[in-house]
This record gives C-alpha cells, sequence and structure tokens, in this order.
C-alpha cells in the first residue's frame, strides 16, 4: 500500500523548478522517505508498476515555462497546453529517456534505487502509459517539437517489454488515426486498450477529439470506434463490469470549456 512521488514541479515564490526527487510514503506509520532522485529532473511524465517489481519512469519535460502569466478566464481548462507551447517556443527540452525504480541488492528486498533503462526512440509529455497483461507497457499520443504533418501533437505508439531478463522498447505495428494528448487510455479485459478523446491543439490551431480507437494487444492493430457525441479532453474513461466504459466531465470546444456530461460505450457492440 506504499505511494512513491516522483518529480513534477514546485515554485520558490514565483520561480518554478522541475524536481528530481523522489519519496515513500508509507500509510502503516503515515511518514515520508526520502528515495533518492531522477538522473533528469522532470514533469509531465508517467509511471509504470512492472511485473518484476520495479517502476518504470517515462519522458516528460524538464522545462518550468516562464514567469507566471495571467491567463482569460475562458482559457483556464488549457493553462497546460499555453506552458508546453512556451517550452516548444524558448527551447525547452522534451525527454526520451526513462528510469527504473527497483531493488539493488540482488532480490533480498533490503535496498533500493534508481537505474537507466533505454529510452524511448522520441521525446514526449502529456502522454499517457498503460500496463497491460504480461508486463508490456503501451505508450500513446503526447506531445513532443515540431514534427509535421502533426506538428507537436503525437499518434505515435511505444511498446515496453522484459525479455530474457532485459528492458526492450519496440514501436506498435501501426501510429494511432489520430495525433492527441490530454487523451484516455483504459485497458478493457485482457486484449484491449481503447484511447478516446484529447485535443490536437497546437500554435496553429485544433481543439478537443470526438474519437475513439481500439488497439488489440494479440493483433497489435489499432480498430475504429464510433465517435462519442461530443468532443472533450482531460476526461475519464472508466471500465465497468458487463463490458462497458463510462466516459465523463473534461471539456470542449477551442477553449475546453468544462463539461458535465457522461457517455457510455457498449463495448460487445462498439456503440454509445
Amino acid at each position: 500500500g506504499r505511494v512513491l512521488v516522483v518529480g513534477c514541479i514546485t515554485f520558490a515564490g514565483d520561480t518554478p523548478q522541475v524536481l528530481s526527487s523522489a519519496e515513500l510514503y508509507d500509510p502503516l506509520t503515515n511518514t515520508w522517505e526520502s528515495r533518492g532522485a531522477l538522473k533528469d529532473a522532470r514533469m509531465n511524465h508517467t509511471a509504470s508498476h512492472l511485473v518484476d517489481g520495479s517502476i518504470l519512469i517515462c519522458a516528460g519535460t524538464n522545462f518550468a515555462g516562464p514567469q507566471p502569466i495571467p491567463v482569460p478566464d475562458d482559457m483556464i481548462g488549457f493553462v497546460d497546453s499555453i506552458l508546453v507551447f512556451s517550452y516548444l517556443l524558448t527551447g525547452g527540452t522534451g525527454l526520451n529517456s526513462c528510469e527504473l525504480y527497483g531493488q539493488t541488492d540482488g532480490g533480498d528486498g533490503t535496498a533500493f534505487g534508481w537505474g537507466p533503462t533505454p529510452p524511448l526512440g522520441l521525446e514526449r509529455t502529456f502522454h499517457l502509459a498503460t500496463d497491460l497483461p504480461g508486463g508490456k507497457v503501451l505508450i500513446t499520443g503526447g506531445y513532443r517539437k515540431a514534427t509535421l504533418p502533426n506538428p507537436f501533437t503525437m499518434s505515435h505508439v511505444d511498446l515496453f517489454d522484459i525479455v530474457a531478463d532485459s528492458y526492450v522498447w519496440s514501436d506498435a505495428s501501426e501510429d494511432m488515426t489520430s495525433a492527441r494528448y490530454h487523451h484516455t487510455a483504459t485497458l478493457v479485459g485482457n486484449d484491449r486498450v481503447v484511447v478516446t478523446g484529447g485535443t490536437n491543439r497546437n500554435i496553429w490551431g485544433g481543439g478537443p477529439l470526438d474519437g475513439v480507437e481500439s488497439y488489440s494487444i494479440s493483433a497489435n492493430a489499432w480498430i475504429g470506434v464510433d465517435p462519442m457525441a461530443v468532443s472533450r479532453g482531460l476526461h475519464t474513461a472508466t471500465s465497468l463490469p458487463e463490458h462497458n466504459l463510462l466516459v465523463a466531465a473534461g471539456g470542449e470546444g477551442v477553449n475546453q470549456l468544462d463539461l458535465g456530461g457522461v457517455e457510455l460505450l457498449e463495448l460487445q457492440t462498439d456503440t454509445w
């Protein structure tokens, strides 16, 4: 029941600073304990619990953004993207590096620490990592420096696996149909990840998406699903019993206004 907190951002007055520190919370003693530091300070990364007990930290950015600036009320829901644009335009550093937290004592459970693991092929932030059966991790979407024909927003998909006690990255057989970030990627059953919504907004335009895609783990392929009734990003998607997926809240429109609506996907028929 312990929780590992890694990286993120803090402020010294008005000055933002991206963190490399890690801390472990133990609910039994209600205490925090330092767990060393990442090689690369980062925020907007992902953390995945691997089958060998290690924690995989992937990508993100080490750029904290400019000094705070006023944000119009109708853009409050899109502050994350404003910070990303700032990072892109001012030369901030996106990361493709990955790091592992795990046992360093040969497996007797008395010592833990940080170690390197192979990097992703491309740097990305605002991506998602979905744990798959059998120990694989699926990395979808995100945001990076200009990548035509979808500048900044990514459709690229990576797969992480443990092969013969080695950590390996590989490209999925094909990318998602739509580039996106601020999406959801939900494991349903043992052979399917459903990706919903998100946004493809960048400095040239775009906005939240209604598109839905389904990844077949066994076939290593993407299948189209009917779109949602409403475009939304920064929403939630929850797998329910009896093969249903509940999508709730988020935002729509250019300014990503808040939504209160809920949609239900019947996965046996792929209908909303």
